[in-house]
């Protein structure tokens, strides 16, 4: 039988130059506050990591003089084969879900995936379908 958990993965958005150093001047600031990373990307909008203390990391993150913007993610699990993200996002659309950002990684025979939806009620069955979990949120937080 599922269990219900909160959310507790946040995603952190943070702005960045393009230039050498700024990831190294951003993790360093993470890492002074003892912020464990669940996983990172870069892109030409900056950086985005994964994490559960966001406490903390938003204090380290504003002290650092950096302005990060956040937004609570759902983890779920789905098959590493083809079709399965289309699966999984047609059935967020279908239950009228807009996905607002999203990534993943496959490893072996399952894919990981993060998504921060704009309606987490509407989307609760579709995640709780593809997790050991059902969501019980109280609305997605920006800060």
């Amino acid at each position: 039988m599922p269990r219900s958990v909160h959310l507790s993965t946040h995603l952190v958005v943070v702005p960045l130059e393009d230039r050498a150093g700024e990831m190294a001047r951003v993790t360093r600031c993470l890492t002074r506050a003892g912020i464990d990373l669940e996983g990172f990307c870069v892109g030409d909008s900056g950086a985005r990591f994964l994490l559960h203390d966001l406490p903390r990391a938003a204090s380290a993150l504003e002290a650092g003089g950096f302005r990060p913007r956040f937004a609570e993610v759902a983890a779920l699990h789905i098959d590493h084969r083809p079709g399965e993200l289309a699966r999984l996002c047609e059935e967020l659309a279908d239950a009228g879900v807009n996905i607002e950002q999203g990534f993943g990684l496959a490893v072996g025979g399952e894919g990981r995936i993060y998504i921060s939806v704009d309606d987490l009620r509407r989307a609760g069955p579709v995640i709780a379908a593809r997790t050991d979990v059902i969501v019980v949120h109280q609305g997605l937080r920006r800060i």
